[in-house]
């Protein structure tokens, strides 16, 4: 039976020059301009940010085929071991129709509301700290921009 992820952290890349960049001089991150979909019912039910970013996955080398489609077929792999040494996490991707997504439109919706009554250190912390946490989320379906495109992909 083959694991739902693998004991490797992966990043992949679209050209060798990127690859090679991150050998000579470490990952750095990237501003990458995404779309988070939160609850269609919600008055601001998406957040499209600029997020800077290096993007790890821990997929299992049988469904890396098509993550290579994606975002490129120039890797590297660490052992997750090095990552939690780093402080890294894998993206979490969510179903836009799933409890925790309702849960996070939850969240987003009472930050919006502090913001929105309050503008103070309070409500921007807030507002920071879920910034923080999204930057870990992907959903399966959504826009993401690769090079000036709209890409509307499911992102596994």
């Amino acid at each position: 039976m083959s694991n739902i992820s693998s004991n490797s952290l992966f990043h992949f890349t679209s050209n060798l020059n990127s690859l090679t960049g991150i050998l000579e001089n470490n990952f750095v991150p990237r501003y990458c301009l995404e779309e988070t979909l939160l609850n269609e019912n919600l008055d601001r039910s998406r957040i499209v940010g600029a997020i800077p970013m290096v993007c790890f996955c821990d997929i299992s080398l049988g469904q890396i085929n098509n993550h290579i489609k994606m975002y490129g077929s120039y890797g590297i792999g660490m052992s997750k071991e090095w990552g939690m040494k780093k402080k890294l996490n894998p993206l979490i991707y969510i179903n836009q129709n799933s409890k925790l997504a309702d849960s996070i439109s939850e969240m987003a919706t009472s930050i919006y509301n502090l913001l929105d009554n309050s503008c103070n250190s309070d409500s921007i912390n807030a507002w920071d700290t879920f910034f923080k946490i999204s930057n870990f989320l992907k959903f399966y379906t959504g826009n993401f921009f690769r090079n000036g495109n709209i890409i509307n992909g499911l992102a596994i």
